[in-house]
């Protein structure tokens, strides 16, 4: 599709156009498949994933759910990210559980 990036989604292994301005996750449900998700504007950190590789744009409105080291990581919030470039390919390693202080074994 022109002026689509692609988004290659884990665990579903499948890659999907992310049309201009579309998020990643709203990709994914237009195509039919389901992602865990909330509020789709980046508030409440449901649709949390990793970024494997690739560019990609994470919108500034995402800075109360995900932590500036979040951020350097890759970590993004699929309702706010969007490919950088129509030949961006993201590949989006599933969803990551929220750091809540004080519970053993969660990853931020």
């Amino acid at each position: 599709m022109a002026g689509s990036a692609r988004a290659t989604i884990q665990p579903f292994g499948e890659t999907f156009d992310v049309d201009h301005g579309e998020s990643v996750l709203g990709a994914v449900l237009r195509n039919g498949r389901h992602l865990n998700h909330g509020c789709k504007h980046g508030g409440c950190g449901t649709c949390r994933a990793e970024v494997v590789a690739g560019d990609y744009r994470l919108d500034d409105r995402t800075s109360y759910a995900l932590r500036d080291g979040d951020r350097a990581a890759g970590v993004v919030l699929l309702c706010s990210t969007t490919g950088s470039c129509p030949a961006a390919d993201v590949d989006v390693l599933g969803h990551r559980r929220r750091c809540r202080p004080g519970r053993a074994g969660n990853k931020s």
